[in-house]
């Protein structure tokens, strides 16, 4: 059995033509991701390893998180220089003068979390991004800044009735943080771009984390059956890790100031077709698909409304290969922790 590390490290060779490109950007610079133990976190931190490896390359890379948990299990195998600073984001000290590029990922996407602790997720979004940019203010060698918010503030979809108080919340704290970052932006001249996230799943997301295709393989890994509790009809626009990685490094490079861009898949699937994927690749002979026939109207889709083309991988993961492997992952890594 491979290492973590190695493990997602073989999903970049497919995308090698984009990170070549890449690569021809980042030479010997040094990035800091906020939120490295996180899903978006641990999958850039591996591709950073990734081109450094392939492409002889030496960056380096200063992280922030309130936890070292998941990096631990891959840190040891890294080639990659670092600086892993464990603290929360509203209680950074100080940033490195001599940071190229900044990914700012730190944050909550759990809606649940929100109606539990708003406040919590208020001051990581609101109070975290204004202790940044104190920091960052008096930084010069600074080539481009990436805020990572929500796709949900680009759909139509949020002004649904229906939507829960918890997933609203979790919008208005993002917006709060985008107009923050503009300000910023504004004012000390900081090269930004607001990078909203749709829908994205892969090793490094915890197999308890409520998204939808977590959901599925816990329930098939458990119960050996899948339950719908909508009419399946909704759609998704699911991107692997890997490709979310490479397009967050791509928006990265790019280095245009007050830019907005939408990052998901360029397609959608229905949650109905996706279970009947997952349930295939454990064998649908054993599977049983419950499905709650309830009107559409209270179904969201949740894609992109924007073509960005700048965005386009030349070979991105498709979706049945993408759950292969997320599959595999939380058989050979995650099962026995959740």
């Amino acid at each position: 059995m491979t290492d973590r590390l190695n493990f997602v490290l073989s999903d970049f060779k497919r995308l090698d033509a984009d990170i070549e490109k890449l690569s021809e950007i980042f030479m010997a610079e040094k990035i800091a991701i906020t939120g490295a133990n996180g899903f978006l976190g641990m999958w850039l931190i591996c591709l950073v390893e990734y081109i450094n490896r392939t492409k002889e390359k030496d960056i380096q890379l200063f992280l922030i998180d309130k936890s070292c948990s998941q990096f631990e299990k891959i840190s040891t195998n890294l080639t990659t220089r670092y600086e892993f600073i464990k603290c929360k984001i509203e209680s950074l000290t100080s940033i490195p003068l001599d940071v190229d590029f900044f990914i700012h990922a730190a944050g909550n996407p759990d809606a649940r979390d929100y109606l539990e602790d708003p406040l919590g997720g208020f001051s990581t979004d609101t109070c975290g991004a204004l202790n940044l940019l104190k920091h960052l203010k008096d930084s010069e060698k600074l080539k481009s800044f990436i805020f990572t918010s929500t796709g949900w503030l680009s759909s139509k979809e949020i002004l649904q009735p229906n939507l829960n108080e918890g997933l609203k919340r979790y919008v208005e704290s993002k917006e709060c943080a985008e107009r923050i970052i503009f300000a910023a932006s504004d004012q000390i001249k900081l090269p930004v771009t607001i990078v909203r996230l749709y829908s994205y799943f892969g090793p490094f997301q915890k197999l308890s984390s409520p998204w939808v295709v977590n959901e599925f393989v816990r329930s098939a890994l458990v119960s050996k059956g899948l339950k719908l509790y909508s009419s399946g009809e909704s759609k998704r626009a699911l991107m692997y890790g890997a490709d979310l990685a490479v397009s967050i490094a791509k928006a990265l490079c790019a280095c245009k100031k007050s830019n907005v861009l939408e990052v998901g898949s360029v397609d959608s699937i229905t949650i109905w077709d996706l279970a009947n994927k997952i349930a295939s690749i454990f064998d649908i002979s054993t599977m049983k698909i419950e499905r709650s026939m309830i009107s559409k109207d209270n179904e969201s889709d949740f894609v992109p409304s924007l073509e960005l083309k700048e965005m386009s991988l030349t070979k991105n993961t498709d979706i049945d290969s993408a759950l292969t492997r997320t599959i595999r992952w939380y058989q050979e890594f995650e099962n026995n922790e959740s």
